[in-house]
């Protein structure tokens, strides 16, 4: 591929232990030779044109920390619905496919990523509830 054209630089955000951590990525970029287009890798740990890491709720901490009481308040209010909605849908995180699920009543709508696609999924959202039974 030979020496790059360009190079850009391209901060992402992330917040660690409640200050926020810039990472800067120098990114080479090619020009291709017949249509003159630059192109460049894929940053890792990035989401294409985001400025922010993913959120990440338990593991890694990151921005998760910072909404966790919210994040388990809205949960434990949609637990004792009598009518709860849920569903899932591929999400993919880091090269790898996750699973991005929701639970909704009629007053609020919860979201969860994991790495299940079935019954482990439903068990870790409901832990608390299913406790006592």
């Amino acid at each position: 591929m030979g020496q790059p054209s360009e190079r850009h630089n391209r901060v992402i955000e992330d917040i660690a232990d409640m200050e926020p951590v810039a990472t800067e990525h120098t990114i080479p970029r090619h020009r291709c030779p017949p249509c003159q287009k630059m192109f460049a890798p894929p940053v890792p740990d990035a989401l294409p044109k985001a400025t922010f890491s993913p959120l990440r709720r338990r593991s890694g901490g990151r921005l998760g920390a910072l909404f966790f009481a919210w994040y388990d308040e809205i949960g434990q209010q949609i637990k004792p619905a009598e009518v709860l909605h849920a569903d899932e849908t591929g999400l993919r995180l880091s090269g790898e496919t996750v699973w991005l699920w929701w639970f909704s009543s009629s007053t609020a709508t919860c979201y969860m990523v994991d790495r299940s696609r079935g019954s482990p999924a439903w068990s870790t959202f409901f832990k608390e509830a299913n406790a006592g039974a």
